[in-house]
């Protein structure tokens, strides 16, 4: 989680993985540099990147789900190498399994939490789902306090981080963890010709395989919320009662 936070330049990822423990973390002098390296670590290599060398590399198998280009060629020399005595050395299914590619999605929440908590007080919820590679795609949900402001949100959103190219504004009542939900927001509360807003020519990232080669892109943000202020068909809703009563019913019927 720590190694994939964005923090400020003055606050380095030992800090936060630091805030994430409760406690600071503990760390250890390297052998072969002026660094230091958490001590607890199963396995640490150190070396030097050799400036201005590239040299061709992959393809690999990508978080998008395809063989993909890749976006960096640099070349690391190998100086030293340290250990645990029995040392343990986590591998991950490439590709979009979820062991890859969830806590991408939980770092951008957050990050995106952040960003919006800062000019936008009234955010239920952010979800950076799996479906969209826990990194292109983004949920929020928010109360409405005035019109405009569910399309404020989507540029917010989009400068955040530069991997994120949809972004899908929803009202309170919609949980942005229930893809359903979502999408039937979309499809019931949206309207193309004003509920729209694609931003073309963006930033993007290198390994989208839909991108151009710079990694350029264009990014769509879609306002899935109830018109602010408008008359709109009232949400179908059961009581908690009948609910309760049709539970019983079946558990009745059941036995």
């Amino acid at each position: 989680m720590g190694s994939l936070a964005y923090p400020p330049a003055d606050v380095g990822k030992f800090e936060v993985v630091g805030g994430l423990l409760g406690e600071p973390l503990e760390v250890a002098p390297c052998l072969t540099a002026d660094l230091h390296v958490p001590a607890a670590a199963e396995i640490v290599i150190e070396g030097e990147i050799l400036p201005g060398i590239r040299e061709p590399e992959g393809p690999f198998g990508e978080f998008t789900g395809y063989v993909s280009r890749r976006s960096t060629q640099h070349v690391f020399v190998a100086k030293a190498v340290a250990m645990r005595e029995r040392p343990w050395f986590q591998s991950i299914g490439s590709g979009r399994a979820g062991d890859h590619i969830t806590t991408l999605g939980l770092v951008r929440e957050a990050e995106i939490t952040n960003a919006l908590a800062r000019v936008v007080p009234n955010v239920r919820g952010v979800h950076v789902p799996l479906s969209g590679t826990s990194s292109f795609t983004a949920y929020v949900s928010i109360t409405q306090s005035r019109p405009g402001e569910a399309k404020h949100v989507i540029p917010i959103v989009l400068g955040v981080d530069h991997y994120v190219k949809l972004v899908i504004v929803v009202d309170d009542d919609i949980d942005v963890f229930d893809e359903s939900e979502v999408m039937w927001a979309v499809a019931t509360r949206m309207q193309a010709d004003r509920d729209l807003v694609v931003i073309p020519g963006s930033l993007g990232a290198m390994l989208d395989p839909s991108a151009d080669d710079q990694g350029v892109t264009a990014k769509l943000g879609i306002d899935a919320t109830r018109p602010f202020g408008q008359p709109f068909a009232e949400k179908l809703l059961m009581s908690p009662e009948k609910m309760a009563w049709a539970r019983a019913l079946v558990e009745r019927l059941g036995t």
